[in-house]
């Protein structure tokens, strides 16, 4: 809008923005078995990408709570997994346990070329699919740049060109603190863990903004660095 060069007048860049804020905040519409359904379960079956993707950060958020504050302490099950393929069958176990009405969860084994997401919900009510990939951020795991590969590339790029699947989830596992950060090529100095989830998120509204069909994906964290240490 503040660019003089731009031959879009201001005022219809202003409706074009109003026009996709009311289409993005829009959710399947009820039917009537969904209201007894949410009154017995409180919750409605899915039926499209974005139900299945505010589930799963709903999900998300209540094991994050479960990991640091549950009397059996699941926060030192995730962080003793010895490895990545470890952690997403692990969750992908929680993510089942957790699915309600809401979907059902496929856990894929890694191919070579990486055709599949670590894990992918599937909903009840329709043929739409969420993709889920599974990254962790421990001091030996993912550098910057491949962690905005994963997101760019893998996830928006190659798990997102369905129909059925628009909308998607990195999800970062913390398991250990990474107390030198990582590095940013970009100005040769090293960042946190917070300034990499910005990051992260920047590159997913970027990528979403790109055009009226572009993927939309979420960046949502599982931190159980806190888990044993001395309080």
């Amino acid at each position: 809008m503040d660019n003089p060069d731009c031959p879009i007048p201001k005022k219809r860049l202003e409706e074009l923005v109003s026009t996709r804020a009311a289409e993005d905040s829009e959710t399947s519409p009820w039917d009537p078995s969904d209201v007894i359904l949410f009154e017995k379960n409180a919750e409605k079956a899915t039926a499209t990408t974005k139900d299945l993707q505010q589930v799963a950060i709903s999900r998300f958020e209540d094991m994050q709570h479960e990991l640091l504050n549950h009397e059996f302490q699941q926060g030192h099950t995730l962080k003793a997994q010895p490895d990545e393929p470890a952690v997403q069958r692990w969750i992908a176990d929680r993510l089942d346990l957790k699915k309600g009405i809401a979907y059902s969860v496929d856990r894929e084994p890694h191919v070579a070329d990486e055709k599949e997401p670590d894990v992918r919900l599937r909903a009840k009510a329709s043929n739409a699919s969420l993709p889920i990939e599974i990254k962790l951020t421990n001091p030996d795991g993912w550098t910057l740049q491949q962690l905005e590969d994963a997101l760019r590339i893998q996830l928006a790029g190659r798990y997102l060109r369905d129909r059925n699947a628009h909308h998607g989830i990195l999800l970062l596992v913390r398991q250990e603190s990474r107390q030198k950060g990582w590095k940013d090529t970009k100005t040769n100095t090293f960042i946190d863990f917070d300034e990499v989830v910005i990051r992260l998120k920047e590159l997913a509204l970027e990528i979403a903004i790109a055009s009226p069909d572009a993927p939309v994906c979420e960046i949502v964290v599982l931190d159980v660095s806190s888990c044993g240490e001395a309080k």
